[in-house]
Protein backbone atom coordinates (compact mmCIF):
# COMPACT_ATOMS: atom_id res chain seq x y z
CA UNK A 1 0.00 0.00 0.00
CA UNK A 2 1.46 3.36 -1.07
CA UNK A 3 1.13 6.37 1.25
CA UNK A 4 1.21 9.87 -0.25
CA UNK A 5 1.12 13.14 1.66
CA UNK A 6 -1.31 15.84 0.55
CA UNK A 7 -0.51 19.19 2.13
CA UNK A 8 -1.66 21.95 -0.22
CA UNK A 9 -5.13 23.25 -0.92
CA UNK A 10 -4.80 22.58 -4.65
CA UNK A 11 -3.76 18.98 -4.06
CA UNK A 12 -6.80 18.63 -1.82
CA UNK A 13 -9.13 20.07 -4.47
CA UNK A 14 -7.72 17.65 -7.04
CA UNK A 15 -8.93 14.61 -5.07
CA UNK A 16 -12.47 15.77 -4.36
CA UNK A 17 -14.25 13.01 -6.31
CA UNK A 18 -11.92 10.39 -4.87
CA UNK A 19 -12.52 11.66 -1.31
CA UNK A 20 -16.29 11.68 -1.72
CA UNK A 21 -16.27 8.13 -3.11
CA UNK A 22 -14.25 6.81 -0.17
CA UNK A 23 -16.46 8.71 2.28
CA UNK A 24 -19.62 7.27 0.76
CA UNK A 25 -18.27 3.72 1.00
CA UNK A 26 -17.11 3.84 4.65
CA UNK A 27 -19.80 2.85 7.18
CA UNK A 28 -17.78 4.56 9.94
CA UNK A 29 -17.45 7.87 8.07
CA UNK A 30 -19.01 10.89 9.77
CA UNK A 31 -19.70 14.51 8.88
CA UNK A 32 -16.46 15.96 10.26
CA UNK A 33 -14.60 13.87 7.68
CA UNK A 34 -16.94 14.78 4.81
CA UNK A 35 -15.75 16.81 1.84
CA UNK A 36 -18.22 19.55 2.84
CA UNK A 37 -16.40 19.97 6.16
CA UNK A 38 -12.80 19.07 5.33
CA UNK A 39 -12.56 21.26 2.22
CA UNK A 40 -13.62 24.32 4.22
CA UNK A 41 -11.84 23.84 7.51
CA UNK A 42 -8.44 22.27 6.87
CA UNK A 43 -7.02 25.57 5.63
CA UNK A 44 -8.50 27.28 8.68
CA UNK A 45 -6.23 25.22 10.90
CA UNK A 46 -3.45 27.52 12.13
CA UNK A 47 -0.98 24.66 12.48
CA UNK A 48 0.41 22.67 9.55
CA UNK A 49 -2.14 20.17 8.24
CA UNK A 50 -1.50 17.21 5.99
CA UNK A 51 -3.51 14.24 4.76
CA UNK A 52 -2.19 10.70 4.52
CA UNK A 53 -3.63 9.17 1.34
CA UNK A 54 -3.39 5.41 0.75
CA UNK A 55 -3.49 3.73 -2.65
CA UNK A 56 -2.79 0.11 -3.69
CA UNK A 57 -0.28 1.28 -6.33
CA UNK A 58 0.79 4.32 -8.33
CA UNK A 59 -1.93 3.80 -10.96
CA UNK A 60 -4.93 3.41 -8.63
CA UNK A 61 -7.23 5.87 -6.91
CA UNK A 62 -6.80 6.43 -3.22
CA UNK A 63 -8.76 4.10 -0.97
CA UNK A 64 -8.26 5.82 2.41
CA UNK A 65 -7.56 9.25 3.88
CA UNK A 66 -6.30 10.29 7.31
CA UNK A 67 -6.28 14.09 7.95
CA UNK A 68 -3.66 15.13 10.50
CA UNK A 69 -1.80 18.20 11.63
CA UNK A 70 1.77 18.79 12.71
CA UNK A 71 2.56 20.89 15.74
CA UNK A 72 5.98 22.05 16.85
CA UNK A 73 6.48 22.65 20.54
CA UNK A 74 9.35 23.64 22.78
CA UNK A 75 10.06 21.75 25.96
CA UNK A 76 10.54 23.58 29.20
CA UNK A 77 13.86 23.52 31.01
CA UNK A 78 16.09 23.25 27.97
CA UNK A 79 14.62 20.21 26.29
CA UNK A 80 14.62 21.65 22.79
CA UNK A 81 11.88 21.38 20.20
CA UNK A 82 9.70 18.38 19.44
CA UNK A 83 6.80 17.47 17.18
CA UNK A 84 3.27 16.44 18.00
CA UNK A 85 0.88 14.88 15.49
CA UNK A 86 -2.81 15.50 16.16
CA UNK A 87 -6.09 15.13 14.30
CA UNK A 88 -6.74 17.87 11.75
CA UNK A 89 -9.72 20.19 12.03
CA UNK A 90 -10.11 19.70 15.78
CA UNK A 91 -10.73 23.40 16.33
CA UNK A 92 -14.39 23.10 15.32
CA UNK A 93 -14.89 19.37 14.75
CA UNK A 94 -16.59 17.66 17.66
CA UNK A 95 -14.66 14.51 16.80
CA UNK A 96 -12.57 13.14 13.96
CA UNK A 97 -10.94 10.00 12.60
CA UNK A 98 -10.06 8.48 9.24
CA UNK A 99 -11.99 7.12 6.26
CA UNK A 100 -11.30 4.01 4.22
CA UNK A 101 -13.00 1.71 1.78
CA UNK A 102 -14.17 -1.15 4.01
CA UNK A 103 -12.83 -3.89 1.75
CA UNK A 104 -9.32 -2.38 2.09
CA UNK A 105 -9.45 -1.44 5.76
CA UNK A 106 -6.99 -4.04 6.99
CA UNK A 107 -4.33 -2.88 4.53
CA UNK A 108 -4.95 0.87 4.65
CA UNK A 109 -5.10 1.30 8.41
CA UNK A 110 -2.05 -0.91 8.85
CA UNK A 111 -0.21 1.24 6.29
CA UNK A 112 -1.16 4.38 8.23
CA UNK A 113 0.16 2.68 11.36
CA UNK A 114 3.49 1.90 9.72
CA UNK A 115 3.78 5.48 8.49
CA UNK A 116 3.28 6.78 12.03
CA UNK A 117 5.97 4.42 13.27
CA UNK A 118 8.46 5.91 10.79
CA UNK A 119 7.47 9.56 11.21
CA UNK A 120 9.30 12.06 13.42
CA UNK A 121 7.17 12.83 16.48
CA UNK A 122 7.35 12.67 20.24
CA UNK A 123 3.59 12.75 20.89
CA UNK A 124 0.63 11.42 18.91
CA UNK A 125 -2.63 12.88 20.19
CA UNK A 126 -5.86 11.19 19.14
CA UNK A 127 -8.28 13.62 20.73
CA UNK A 128 -11.97 12.68 20.44
CA UNK A 129 -11.11 9.99 17.90
CA UNK A 130 -14.21 8.22 16.64
CA UNK A 131 -13.78 4.72 15.30
CA UNK A 132 -14.58 1.11 16.00
CA UNK A 133 -12.26 -0.68 18.47
CA UNK A 134 -10.92 -2.85 15.64
CA UNK A 135 -9.95 0.15 13.52
CA UNK A 136 -8.19 1.84 16.44
CA UNK A 137 -6.36 -1.37 17.35
CA UNK A 138 -5.06 -1.68 13.78
CA UNK A 139 -3.94 1.94 13.79
CA UNK A 140 -1.91 1.44 16.96
CA UNK A 141 -0.47 -1.95 16.00
CA UNK A 142 2.92 -0.51 15.01
CA UNK A 143 3.06 1.47 18.26
CA UNK A 144 3.01 -1.32 20.87
CA UNK A 145 2.40 -0.48 24.51
CA UNK A 146 5.71 -2.07 25.51
CA UNK A 147 7.56 0.66 23.58
CA UNK A 148 5.11 3.56 23.52
CA UNK A 149 3.35 5.02 26.51
CA UNK A 150 -0.42 5.26 26.07
CA UNK A 151 -2.33 7.72 28.23
CA UNK A 152 -6.13 7.70 28.33
CA UNK A 153 -7.25 11.29 28.86
CA UNK A 154 -10.59 11.75 30.65
CA UNK A 155 -12.90 14.45 29.31
CA UNK A 156 -15.30 15.09 32.17
CA UNK A 157 -16.32 18.70 32.68
CA UNK A 158 -16.02 18.94 36.45
CA UNK A 159 -18.27 21.98 36.67
CA UNK A 160 -21.23 20.18 35.09
CA UNK A 161 -20.07 16.56 35.48
CA UNK A 162 -20.56 16.07 31.73
CA UNK A 163 -18.53 13.33 30.06
CA UNK A 164 -17.48 14.62 26.65
CA UNK A 165 -16.32 11.19 25.51
CA UNK A 166 -19.97 10.14 25.31
CA UNK A 167 -21.91 10.97 22.14
CA UNK A 168 -25.67 10.37 22.51
CA UNK A 169 -27.49 9.75 19.23
CA UNK A 170 -30.83 8.50 17.93
CA UNK A 171 -31.31 5.89 15.22
CA UNK A 172 -34.44 7.29 13.61
CA UNK A 173 -37.30 5.04 12.47
CA UNK A 174 -39.26 5.51 9.25
CA UNK A 175 -42.13 7.48 10.79
CA UNK A 176 -42.74 10.20 13.35
CA UNK A 177 -45.35 8.11 15.14
CA UNK A 178 -42.94 5.19 15.42
CA UNK A 179 -40.36 7.49 16.97
CA UNK A 180 -42.84 8.95 19.47
CA UNK A 181 -43.95 5.46 20.47
CA UNK A 182 -40.48 4.76 21.81
CA UNK A 183 -40.42 7.78 24.15
CA UNK A 184 -41.63 8.25 27.69
CA UNK A 185 -45.22 9.43 27.91
CA UNK A 186 -44.31 12.82 29.40
CA UNK A 187 -41.85 13.66 26.62
CA UNK A 188 -44.24 12.38 23.97
CA UNK A 189 -47.06 14.58 25.28
CA UNK A 190 -44.84 17.68 25.43
CA UNK A 191 -43.70 17.21 21.86
CA UNK A 192 -47.18 16.62 20.50
CA UNK A 193 -48.65 19.54 22.42
CA UNK A 194 -46.11 22.08 21.27
CA UNK A 195 -45.94 20.91 17.67
CA UNK A 196 -49.73 21.14 17.53
CA UNK A 197 -49.48 24.78 18.66
CA UNK A 198 -46.82 25.45 16.04
CA UNK A 199 -48.84 23.79 13.30
CA UNK A 200 -51.87 25.91 14.23
CA UNK A 201 -49.65 28.99 13.82
CA UNK A 202 -51.65 31.30 16.10
CA UNK A 203 -49.36 32.10 19.04
CA UNK A 204 -46.21 30.15 18.19
CA UNK A 205 -44.50 29.51 14.88
CA UNK A 206 -41.21 28.11 13.64
CA UNK A 207 -39.30 29.45 10.66
CA UNK A 208 -36.31 27.82 8.97
CA UNK A 209 -33.39 29.94 7.79
CA UNK A 210 -33.23 30.62 4.06
CA UNK A 211 -31.17 32.91 1.85
CA UNK A 212 -33.25 35.93 2.87
CA UNK A 213 -33.19 35.28 6.62
CA UNK A 214 -29.90 33.50 7.31
CA UNK A 215 -28.06 36.56 8.65
CA UNK A 216 -30.97 37.57 10.87
CA UNK A 217 -31.38 34.03 12.17
CA UNK A 218 -27.66 33.62 12.88
CA UNK A 219 -27.74 36.90 14.81
CA UNK A 220 -30.65 35.59 16.89
CA UNK A 221 -28.87 32.30 17.57
CA UNK A 222 -25.47 33.75 18.45
CA UNK A 223 -26.87 36.61 20.56
CA UNK A 224 -28.88 34.20 22.70
CA UNK A 225 -25.90 31.85 22.99
CA UNK A 226 -23.49 34.66 23.88
CA UNK A 227 -25.83 36.00 26.57
CA UNK A 228 -25.94 32.60 28.26
CA UNK A 229 -22.22 31.86 28.07
CA UNK A 230 -20.66 35.33 28.41
CA UNK A 231 -19.50 34.94 31.99
CA UNK A 232 -18.20 31.41 31.56
CA UNK A 233 -16.37 31.98 28.27
CA UNK A 234 -14.86 35.30 29.34
CA UNK A 235 -12.32 36.80 26.93
CA UNK A 236 -12.80 33.93 24.48
CA UNK A 237 -16.45 34.76 23.85
CA UNK A 238 -16.02 37.22 20.98
CA UNK A 239 -13.72 34.88 19.08
CA UNK A 240 -16.02 31.90 19.62
CA UNK A 241 -19.02 33.84 18.34
CA UNK A 242 -17.11 35.01 15.27
CA UNK A 243 -15.71 31.58 14.37
CA UNK A 244 -18.97 29.70 14.92
CA UNK A 245 -21.00 32.25 13.00
CA UNK A 246 -18.57 32.02 10.08
CA UNK A 247 -18.70 28.23 10.19
CA UNK A 248 -22.51 28.19 10.18
CA UNK A 249 -22.57 30.63 7.25
CA UNK A 250 -20.21 28.40 5.28
CA UNK A 251 -22.27 25.31 6.06
CA UNK A 252 -25.42 27.12 4.96
CA UNK A 253 -23.79 28.06 1.65
CA UNK A 254 -22.87 24.39 1.22
CA UNK A 255 -26.42 23.22 1.95
CA UNK A 256 -25.34 21.65 5.23
CA UNK A 257 -27.16 23.75 7.85
CA UNK A 258 -30.68 23.38 9.25
CA UNK A 259 -31.51 26.40 11.43
CA UNK A 260 -35.07 26.65 12.82
CA UNK A 261 -36.13 29.63 14.95
CA UNK A 262 -39.13 29.50 17.28
CA UNK A 263 -41.23 32.67 17.64
CA UNK A 264 -44.00 33.92 19.88
CA UNK A 265 -45.65 36.44 17.63
CA UNK A 266 -42.78 38.57 16.36
CA UNK A 267 -40.50 37.78 19.29
CA UNK A 268 -37.81 35.11 18.78
CA UNK A 269 -37.62 32.65 21.67
CA UNK A 270 -34.81 30.40 20.54
CA UNK A 271 -32.82 28.96 17.65
CA UNK A 272 -31.05 25.68 16.99
CA UNK A 273 -28.18 25.03 14.56
CA UNK A 274 -27.90 21.52 13.14
CA UNK A 275 -25.33 20.34 10.62
CA UNK A 276 -26.72 18.19 7.82
CA UNK A 277 -24.88 15.25 6.28
CA UNK A 278 -26.93 14.46 3.18
CA UNK A 279 -24.64 11.62 2.11
CA UNK A 280 -24.86 9.74 5.42
CA UNK A 281 -28.43 10.94 6.11
CA UNK A 282 -27.52 12.44 9.48
CA UNK A 283 -28.47 15.51 11.52
CA UNK A 284 -25.80 16.72 13.97
CA UNK A 285 -27.07 19.12 16.62
CA UNK A 286 -24.29 21.65 17.13
CA UNK A 287 -25.45 24.72 19.06
CA UNK A 288 -28.60 26.29 20.50
CA UNK A 289 -29.58 29.59 22.05
CA UNK A 290 -32.77 30.76 23.72
CA UNK A 291 -34.30 33.72 25.50
CA UNK A 292 -34.01 32.60 29.11
CA UNK A 293 -36.22 35.42 30.37
CA UNK A 294 -39.33 33.87 28.78
CA UNK A 295 -41.24 30.84 30.06
CA UNK A 296 -43.34 28.82 27.62
CA UNK A 297 -45.56 25.72 28.01
CA UNK A 298 -42.78 23.67 26.43
CA UNK A 299 -39.14 24.86 26.69
CA UNK A 300 -37.96 26.26 23.37
CA UNK A 301 -35.03 23.81 23.26
CA UNK A 302 -37.36 20.81 23.51
CA UNK A 303 -39.69 22.36 20.95
CA UNK A 304 -36.89 22.97 18.45
CA UNK A 305 -35.51 19.46 18.85
CA UNK A 306 -39.00 18.03 18.37
CA UNK A 307 -39.49 20.10 15.23
CA UNK A 308 -36.04 19.11 13.92
CA UNK A 309 -36.60 15.42 14.66
CA UNK A 310 -39.92 15.39 12.84
CA UNK A 311 -38.42 17.25 9.90
CA UNK A 312 -35.47 14.83 9.82
CA UNK A 313 -37.69 11.73 9.77
CA UNK A 314 -39.95 13.19 7.09
CA UNK A 315 -36.89 13.85 4.92
CA UNK A 316 -35.30 10.42 5.21
CA UNK A 317 -32.67 11.25 7.84
CA UNK A 318 -31.68 8.11 9.75
CA UNK A 319 -29.40 9.46 12.53
CA UNK A 320 -29.85 12.38 14.92
CA UNK A 321 -26.50 13.02 16.61
CA UNK A 322 -26.33 15.14 19.77
CA UNK A 323 -22.51 15.21 19.47
CA UNK A 324 -20.24 15.22 22.51
CA UNK A 325 -21.52 15.36 26.06
CA UNK A 326 -23.93 13.25 28.11
CA UNK A 327 -26.05 16.16 29.37
CA UNK A 328 -29.16 14.86 31.09
CA UNK A 329 -31.69 16.54 28.79
CA UNK A 330 -30.49 14.53 25.77
CA UNK A 331 -31.73 11.28 27.29
CA UNK A 332 -35.37 12.33 27.20
CA UNK A 333 -35.22 11.90 23.42
CA UNK A 334 -34.52 8.15 23.54
CA UNK A 335 -30.82 8.09 22.72
CA UNK A 336 -28.14 5.46 22.41
CA UNK A 337 -24.46 6.14 23.11
CA UNK A 338 -21.20 5.90 21.22
CA UNK A 339 -17.90 6.35 23.06
CA UNK A 340 -15.00 8.35 21.69
CA UNK A 341 -11.31 7.65 22.28
CA UNK A 342 -9.04 10.25 23.87
CA UNK A 343 -5.46 9.02 23.69
CA UNK A 344 -2.00 10.53 23.94
CA UNK A 345 0.81 8.24 22.79
CA UNK A 346 4.36 9.26 23.61
CA UNK A 347 7.51 7.98 21.93
CA UNK A 348 10.32 6.33 23.91
CA UNK A 349 12.13 8.90 26.03
CA UNK A 350 9.58 11.54 25.02
CA UNK A 351 11.87 12.35 22.10
CA UNK A 352 11.07 12.53 18.41
CA UNK A 353 11.21 9.16 16.70
CA UNK A 354 14.37 8.98 14.61
CA UNK A 355 16.01 11.58 16.84
CA UNK A 356 15.17 14.40 14.43
CA UNK A 357 12.51 17.03 13.82
CA UNK A 358 9.92 16.55 11.12
CA UNK A 359 11.42 18.25 8.02
CA UNK A 360 8.21 20.24 7.51
CA UNK A 361 8.76 22.20 10.72
CA UNK A 362 12.38 23.21 10.12
CA UNK A 363 11.62 26.75 8.93
CA UNK A 364 9.48 27.39 12.02
CA UNK A 365 12.14 26.08 14.39
CA UNK A 366 14.81 28.17 12.65
CA UNK A 367 12.67 31.28 13.00
CA UNK A 368 12.08 30.53 16.68
CA UNK A 369 15.80 29.87 17.28
CA UNK A 370 16.64 33.25 15.76
CA UNK A 371 14.08 34.91 18.04
CA UNK A 372 15.59 33.15 21.06
CA UNK A 373 19.05 34.27 19.93
CA UNK A 374 17.88 37.87 19.70
CA UNK A 375 16.30 37.57 23.16
CA UNK A 376 19.67 36.39 24.54
CA UNK A 377 18.31 32.92 25.39
CA UNK A 378 21.45 31.44 23.99
CA UNK A 379 21.29 27.83 25.17
CA UNK A 380 17.78 27.38 23.77
CA UNK A 381 18.76 29.15 20.55
CA UNK A 382 21.80 26.91 20.06
CA UNK A 383 19.71 23.81 20.68
CA UNK A 384 17.24 25.00 18.05
CA UNK A 385 19.98 25.72 15.50
CA UNK A 386 21.49 22.27 16.04
CA UNK A 387 18.11 20.57 15.65
CA UNK A 388 17.67 22.39 12.34
CA UNK A 389 21.14 21.29 11.23
CA UNK A 390 20.34 17.68 12.12
CA UNK A 391 17.65 17.80 9.42
CA UNK A 392 19.10 20.34 6.97
CA UNK A 393 22.88 20.37 7.56
CA UNK A 394 23.42 22.98 4.82
CA UNK A 395 21.11 25.63 6.28
CA UNK A 396 23.09 28.92 5.98
CA UNK A 397 21.09 30.73 8.67
CA UNK A 398 21.45 27.88 11.18
CA UNK A 399 25.19 27.50 10.48
CA UNK A 400 25.79 31.23 10.89
CA UNK A 401 23.65 31.57 14.02
CA UNK A 402 25.20 28.52 15.66
CA UNK A 403 28.69 29.75 14.78
CA UNK A 404 27.98 33.10 16.42
CA UNK A 405 26.78 31.42 19.60
CA UNK A 406 29.79 29.12 19.75
CA UNK A 407 32.09 32.14 19.48
CA UNK A 408 30.31 33.72 22.44
CA UNK A 409 30.92 30.49 24.36
CA UNK A 410 34.60 30.66 23.31
CA UNK A 411 34.23 27.37 21.49
CA UNK A 412 36.32 28.67 18.63
CA UNK A 413 36.97 25.30 17.05
CA UNK A 414 33.24 24.57 16.92
CA UNK A 415 32.57 28.02 15.48
CA UNK A 416 35.22 27.47 12.79
CA UNK A 417 33.52 24.25 11.73
CA UNK A 418 30.25 26.12 11.26
CA UNK A 419 31.82 29.02 9.35
CA UNK A 420 33.95 26.78 7.12
CA UNK A 421 30.93 24.73 6.15
CA UNK A 422 28.97 27.89 5.44
CA UNK A 423 31.79 29.25 3.25
CA UNK A 424 31.72 26.01 1.24
CA UNK A 425 28.03 26.71 0.59
CA UNK A 426 28.22 30.51 0.17
CA UNK A 427 31.84 31.40 -0.70
CA UNK A 428 30.99 35.09 -1.22
CA UNK A 429 29.55 35.61 2.28
CA UNK A 430 31.73 38.50 3.53
CA UNK A 431 30.75 38.37 7.20
CA UNK A 432 31.47 34.66 7.42
CA UNK A 433 35.06 35.05 6.21
CA UNK A 434 35.61 37.83 8.73
CA UNK A 435 34.15 35.77 11.57
CA UNK A 436 36.26 32.79 10.56
CA UNK A 437 39.33 34.99 10.84
CA UNK A 438 38.19 36.25 14.24
CA UNK A 439 38.05 32.67 15.57
CA UNK A 440 41.79 32.40 14.88
CA UNK A 441 42.50 35.83 16.35
CA UNK A 442 40.68 34.89 19.56
CA UNK A 443 43.20 32.07 20.04
CA UNK A 444 46.18 34.22 19.01
CA UNK A 445 46.61 32.15 15.87
CA UNK A 446 47.51 35.25 13.91
CA UNK A 447 49.20 33.48 11.01
CA UNK A 448 46.05 31.43 10.36
CA UNK A 449 43.95 34.57 10.68
CA UNK A 450 46.16 36.40 8.15
CA UNK A 451 45.92 33.46 5.77
CA UNK A 452 42.11 33.52 6.07
CA UNK A 453 41.86 37.27 5.37
CA UNK A 454 44.20 36.99 2.38
CA UNK A 455 42.15 34.15 0.90
CA UNK A 456 39.07 36.29 1.29
CA UNK A 457 40.74 39.33 -0.29
CA UNK A 458 41.64 37.24 -3.32
CA UNK A 459 37.89 36.87 -3.82
CA UNK A 460 36.88 40.36 -2.65
CA UNK A 461 39.86 42.73 -3.08
CA UNK A 462 37.67 45.76 -2.37
CA UNK A 463 36.67 44.76 1.18
CA UNK A 464 38.04 47.43 3.53
CA UNK A 465 37.08 45.51 6.70
CA UNK A 466 39.18 42.51 5.62
CA UNK A 467 42.24 44.75 4.98
CA UNK A 468 41.75 46.35 8.39
CA UNK A 469 41.64 42.95 10.14
CA UNK A 470 44.64 41.77 8.11
CA UNK A 471 46.61 44.83 9.21
CA UNK A 472 45.86 44.09 12.87
CA UNK A 473 47.07 40.49 12.73
CA UNK A 474 50.16 41.43 10.71
CA UNK A 475 51.07 43.90 13.44
CA UNK A 476 50.63 41.13 16.00
CA UNK A 477 53.03 39.02 13.93
CA UNK A 478 55.57 41.87 13.89
CA UNK A 479 55.25 42.41 10.13
CA UNK A 480 54.96 46.18 10.35
CA UNK A 481 55.70 46.88 6.70
CA UNK A 482 53.00 44.55 5.45
CA UNK A 483 50.68 45.87 8.16
CA UNK A 484 51.23 49.48 6.96
CA UNK A 485 50.36 48.44 3.40
CA UNK A 486 47.18 46.73 4.60
CA UNK A 487 46.20 49.78 6.67
CA UNK A 488 46.78 52.01 3.65
CA UNK A 489 44.61 49.77 1.45
CA UNK A 490 41.82 49.81 4.04
CA UNK A 491 42.02 53.62 4.34
CA UNK A 492 41.93 54.12 0.56
CA UNK A 493 38.91 51.83 0.16
CA UNK A 494 37.09 53.58 3.01
CA UNK A 495 37.74 57.00 1.42
CA UNK A 496 36.51 55.76 -1.95
CA UNK A 497 33.37 54.38 -0.35
CA UNK A 498 32.79 57.68 1.48
CA UNK A 499 33.23 59.64 -1.75
CA UNK A 500 30.72 57.42 -3.53
CA UNK A 501 28.21 57.97 -0.75
CA UNK A 502 28.63 61.75 -0.92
Amino acid sequence: MRIDIIDTHQELLDIRENWEAVYASDPEAQFFLSWTWISRWLDGDRSQWFVLAAAPDSCSDYVAFFPLRLRTRMRKQGGGFYNEITLAGRGLSDYSGLITRPECEGQTVSAFSRYLRRANWAALTLEFFRSSPNRLERLLRSLPAKDFRRIEIPAVNKRDNVNNLVCPYISLPDSWDAYLAGLGSNTRQKMRRFLRKVDEGQEYRITVANADTIDRDLDILMNFWATKWAQRKGDRLRGLVRVNRSMFRDCFEGGALFLPVVWQGDRPLGALATLVDHQKKAFLFFLAGRDETVRTPVPSGVALHAYSLRHAIENGITTYDFLRGNEEYKYMFGVEEVLLHNLVITAPGNRNLGGKLDPRCVSRVLQKAMQLHKANKLADAERGYRQVLDVTPRSPAALYGCGQLLMRKKDYQGARQMFRKLISIKPDADNVWLRLGLTFEAQSRFADAAKTYRRFLQRKPSNAAAYSRLAQVLLALGKTGEADSAFQAASTLQQETSALVH
